[in-house]
């Protein structure tokens, strides 16, 4: 799926925990589209969910806020949630 200079994308690990990636830009204009879409993981897989950050070229305040509320949302639905490769800069 692509929103302006989003990228997303999910895939299920042998292990049976659910990867969402991240791409491009997470920001004001893309916030909702991104947690929509990892909500939308989160309903359909019972495991771990984990958000890929390795493709994430920006993130603003909103994107940061986007991240929590996804957390918070797995957290809510006794799902285990935890980053991947979130870049330093």
């Amino acid at each position: 799926m692509r929103a302006a200079s989003l990228e997303l994308s999910h895939r299920l690990l042998p292990t049976g925990e659910a990867v969402a990636a991240i791409g491009g830009e997470l920001d004001i204009a893309t916030a909702e589209t991104a947690v929509r879409y990892v909500i939308q993981v989160i309903d359909r897989h019972q495991s771990t969910i984990i958000v890929d950050l390795a493709g994430l070229r920006f993130c603003d305040a909103r994107g940061l806020s986007a991240l929590l509320r996804m957390a918070r949302y797995a957290a809510q639905s006794s799902h285990r949630f935890r980053l991947a490769s979130p870049s330093p800069l």
